[in-house]
């Protein structure tokens, strides 16, 4: 987790570790997430993960894009932060190789 977000760009301090790193299978991933002397329950997954954990409170133009996103074939996800709610939403989806049509036509 810290590693992806680092590679998308967002600022980690170096004292910051992971531990518990959890699966939480068909729903996401759960770790606790310390930076210096605070740590936090941080969950990466989809909606069904959010709903079970009572943390699925978005504002509606959240859900719209993340309906959207959906509608166009992506996968949708979110992070969230135990004790103060998703944080954020993302999509991720595959490009249509330019090979694609002549394997689907065969």
């Amino acid at each position: 987790l810290v590693s992806a977000a680092k590679t998308a760009g967002v600022a980690i301090s170096d004292d910051t570790t992971v531990k518990e790193h959890t699966i939480l299978k068909g729903e996401g991933v759960t770790a606790i997430v310390k930076q210096g002397s605070e740590s936090s329950r941080v969950y990466v997954g989809n909606e069904r993960l959010f709903k079970r954990l009572g943390m699925f409170d978005l504002p509606e133009e959240s859900i719209n894009s993340a309906n959207q996103w959906s509608n166009e074939g992506g996968t949708v996800g979110f992070v969230g932060i135990e004790e103060v709610g998703i944080v954020g939403t993302f999509c991720v989806a595959d490009t249509v190789r330019e090979e694609a049509h002549d394997v689907v036509s065969t």
